[in-house]
């Protein structure tokens, strides 16, 4: 990752889909989010529980 090189920059997480960038935020509490608008998501009746 290109950012993880960067000196004043901390990746702290990554993630594959939104749901688990929802998780990585709430453990890791980051000041910024930096995400792809178009990351994947399950299917409605898959995220129901």
């Amino acid at each position: 990752m290109v950012l993880g090189h960067a000196d004043d920059i901390d990746v702290v997480a990554e993630a594959g889909t939104g749901l688990e960038a929802i998780d990585v935020a709430r453990t890791h509490r980051p000041d910024v989010i930096l995400m792809d608008i178009r990351t994947t998501r399950p299917p409605r009746d898959a995220s129901n529980g």
